[in-house]
């Protein structure tokens, strides 16, 4: 076998090594992307925060909403689904519950990833956020991020919440305690990953951004299955193949 073939061959079980992986890889699909709506902001700015619209695209779903309209400074508006369908400002039942979403178990993953589109005029903060634990059980209730991360206008990226490598908070119903347990690996705490409270993205930004804006639009679709660069593999090892057949008379390059 060439050097050629042997490197090409050898790109093929790198990517292979994908394969497993997404079988661990948590992503909402384009039902569950549907039927999120606004759970919390900060700081409290009703009515300048709010999520106007959830409007369904091919394979995802697009958010329309401002922050902070009238105000100034850092502002967050919080996207998804909680354990009770209980939207910000709402009541209980007015939203999807994370049971009817099939959003309330994470068992066996180890990470949630997320793919998103800024087709607003301006560049916005973007992370994924899960809650563990059922704090109306009384049971310790932690809060995941991933780091924040500029999405520009007209961009698009892949966003990953790596339980082994997240920034934890903690609540203790009982005793009231809030703790910042910083950057930790989630999957050596003891969690509970049944019990999940919450699940969604966090958008935000130095209000006005620009000078202006206060109005968010994004697009957001599951994230690209790892097993399509498999795909790429088996092409460069059919290449391989091909190279070896028919040796230097092939016009393959």
């Amino acid at each position: 076998m060439t050097r050629t073939n042997v490197l090409l061959v050898g790109a093929v079980l790198v990517l292979a090594t994908f394969v497993p992986a997404s079988a661990f890889v948590f992503q909402m699909n384009s039902t569950q992307l549907q039927s999120l709506y606004e759970i919390d902001e900060n700081p409290i700015a009703d009515p300048g925060t709010d999520l106007f619209s959830v409007t369904p695209v091919d394979n995802g779903a697009e958010f329309w909403g401002s922050l902070n309209i009238g105000g100034s400074g850092w502002s967050q508006i919080q996207i998804g689904a909680n354990y009770f369908g209980h939207p910000y400002a709402g009541h209980e039942g007015d939203g999807a519950s994370l049971s009817d979403l099939g959003l309330g178990n994470l068992e066996g993953y180890s990470m949630f990833s997320q793919s998103f589109q800024n087709v607003s005029k301006h560049a916005w903060h973007f992370s994924l956020f899960a809650g563990i634990g059922y704090a109306h059980e009384r049971e310790t209730y932690y809060y995941l991020q991933n780091e924040w991360a500029m999405i520009d206008a007209g961009m698009g990226a892949k966003l990953s919440l790596d339980f082994s490598n997240a920034e934890i908070w903690s609540w203790n119903p009982v005793t009231g305690e809030t703790s910042h347990i910083g950057w930790n690996n989630a999957l050596n705490l003891g969690l509970d990953w049944g019990h999940v409270s919450s699940i969604g993205f966090n958008i935000a930004g130095d209000i006005p951004v620009d000078g202006e804006g206060h109005n968010f639009r994004v697009l957001a679709t599951p994230a690209p299955e790892p097993t399509t660069l498999v795909f790429v593999g088996l092409g460069l090892l059919g290449l391989a193949f091909l190279r070896k057949k028919f040796g230097g008379s092939s016009k393959i390059n």
